[in-house]
């Protein structure tokens, strides 16, 4: 996946799925393109982000020094924070096989 200012960069007039990239040594096919963001720590009126997105496996392959990686979620309301949490919890739980009676 790419980042929707990487995908405008590469592509500029023409939709880049389907297309290959070169990126981290390695020719990948884009698969989808993420809605604009604004960068939060970029001067006002910038908003870039040049970004690409792996799945975990092939950054893993990619970068097997990175013993730990994170994982950044948004929500579409403040009043679904709580829920967002609790599912976030629940998929991580289950990813990893913690037990009900185990601590995160």
């Amino acid at each position: 996946m790419l980042g929707h200012d990487s995908a405008e960069t590469l592509f500029p007039n023409e939709s880049p799925l389907g297309k290959d990239i070169e990126c981290e040594g390695g020719i990948f096919t884009v698969v989808g393109v993420f809605a604009p963001q604004l960068n939060p720590s970029a001067a006002a009126g910038t908003r870039r982000i040049n970004s690409a997105y792996f799945p975990v496996p092939t950054f893993r392959h990619l970068h097997p020094e990175l013993d730990d990686f994170h994982v950044t979620v948004t929500y579409d309301d403040p009043a679904n924070k709580q829920v967002v949490v609790e599912e976030v919890r629940e998929l991580m739980r289950i990813r990893r096989k913690v037990r009900l009676e185990q601590d995160d």
